[in-house]
C-alpha cells in the first residue's frame, strides 16, 4: 500500500491534468459511515480519489465561523454533533448590528483554539509526512442567515441593501484574515476534495431569486475564489440565464447545479469546468425539511442527487466530473460506482 503522500503525489498530478485542460477526467470519491484516514489507501488501490488531508484536531468542526461571531450553539444530542442536530442562535437582532459586528480574530477564543490545533500538527508532522489541510467551506449567505435569522436578513436585504452588502464583504474578509493566518504557519491549504481553491455552498441559495444572488452572493464568493486560487460552488438556482453567467466566470473551477435546470443547457454551457455530482446517501424522497427522529433534515435536495446514475450516464462523455458517493457503508459506494460505470 502506497504512503499518504505519494498518494496525495499522485492524485495533486490528475488533479492538475484536469485543471490544465490535458485531457477530460473523472474524479470518484468514496464516503461511508467510519470513513477515515485508515481507508484512503485501500481506497486508493479500489480507484478511487479520497484525498489524504492533515489529521488536524479541529475543536470547532461544526458551525465554526458563526461561533467566531460569538453566537451560542445548541445541540440536541452532545454525544453524535452533527451539522443535522446543531444550530445556532441568532446573534444580530436589529439591523443596526449588521455595520458593527465584527469578530476580532488576535482576542477569540475560537479563532485561536482552531489556529492552535492547525500550527501543533504543523510542529510535530514535518517533511514527507505532512499533509494538505482541509479549508474550510465558504457559506456566507448561510452564515448571514444563521447570525440574523432568515427572516431577517431577507427582509433587511430589501430594506438596508448597502448595509448587507458591507456585512457580506466583511464576511469574506474574515474568511480570507483566517485563511492568511493558516498560510502563514506554512499550510498548504486545498479543499475537502484535495483541489488547490475554496467551496462555497449556500443551502438557503433557492430562498433568493437570480437577481439577488446576482447582487449579494456571487461578488461574495468571487473575492474569496480569487483569493484562494477558484471555487467549487452549489448553483442552486434554476435561471438558465444566471447558468450561462456563471458559467463563464474565469474564477470558476466546478459546479454542482440545481436539479431543475435541464442537464440539456448544462452541457451547452459547461466547456471546461468541472460538473460535481453528488450521491446522497439520505432519503432522496425528502422534498423539503422533514421531521425524522425529532430532528428537521434539509436533505439539499436541489442538486442532482436522486438520479445521479442517469446524469452521469448522460453528461460522463464530454464532462470534467466529480462523482461523490455517500452510502451507508463502502460496499454500498462500490456497488454504485459499478453501476455508474456500466451504464455510461
Amino acid at each position: 500500500m502506497l504512503p499518504l503522500k505519494s498518494i496525495t503525489d499522485e492524485l495533486d498530478r490528475k488533479i492538475q491534468s484536469c485543471l490544465s485542460g490535458r485531457k477530460q477526467t473523472h474524479f470518484w470519491y468514496a464516503s461511508f459511515a467510519g470513513a477515515n484516514a485508515n481507508h484512503i489507501g485501500q481506497l486508493y488501490e479500489m480507484g478511487f480519489d479520497n484525498y489524504p488531508l492533515a489529521p488536524v484536531e479541529d475543536p470547532h468542526r461544526i458551525l465554526f465561523f458563526e461561533k467566531l461571531f460569538g453566537c451560542d450553539i445548541c445541540v440536541k444530542d452532545k454525544s453524535a454533533p452533527s451539522f443535522f442536530n446543531t444550530w445556532p442562535v441568532p446573534k444580530i437582532r436589529c439591523r443596526s448590528d449588521l455595520v458593527c459586528l465584527k469578530p476580532d480574530l488576535n482576542d477569540n477564543v475560537v479563532c485561536q483554539e482552531y489556529l492552535n490545533a492547525v500550527s501543533c500538527y504543523l510542529d510535530f508532522t514535518t517533511g514527507e509526512n505532512q499533509l494538505p489541510v482541509a479549508a474550510r467551506a465558504f457559506y456566507p449567505l448561510d452564515l448571514a442567515c444563521n447570525l440574523c435569522g432568515a427572516e431577517n436578513l431577507f427582509a433587511w436585504m430589501l430594506e438596508a441593501e448597502e448595509d448587507v452588502l458591507q456585512f457580506f464583504d466583511r464576511m469574506a474578509d474574515l474568511y480570507l484574515a483566517v485563511r492568511e493566518r493558516l498560510l502563514g504557519f506554512g499550510a498548504r491549504l486545498v479543499n475537502a476534495l484535495g483541489f488547490p481553491c475554496v467551496t462555497c455552498s449556500d443551502l438557503q441559495l433557492p430562498c433568493l431569486s437570480a437577481d439577488m444572488i446576482r447582487r449579494f452572493v456571487l461578488p461574495c464568493y468571487e473575492k474569496v475564489a480569487r483569493a484562494c486560487g477558484g471555487a467549487f460552488i452549489g448553483l442552486d438556482c434554476c435561471d438558465i440565464g444566471l447558468l450561462e453567467e456563471v458559467m463563464g466566470f474565469d474564477w470558476l473551477v466546478g459546479c454542482s447545479f440545481d436539479r431543475r435546470l435541464p442537464l440539456a443547457e448544462i452541457r451547452r454551457t459547461i466547456g471546461k469546468k468541472i460538473f460535481v455530482l453528488p450521491y446522497y446517501a439520505y432519503d432522496d424522497g425528502f422534498d423539503r425539511p422533514t421531521l425524522k427522529d425529532g430532528i428537521y433534515w434539509n436533505p439539499i435536495v436541489q442538486c442532482h442527487s436522486r438520479n445521479a446514475e442517469d446524469v452521469y450516464r448522460e453528461m460522463a462523455q464530454q464532462c470534467n466530473m466529480v462523482i461523490i458517493i455517500e452510502r451507508p457503508g463502502l460496499q454500498d459506494v462500490v456497488a454504485v460506482r459499478k453501476r455508474m460505470l456500466a451504464g455510461s
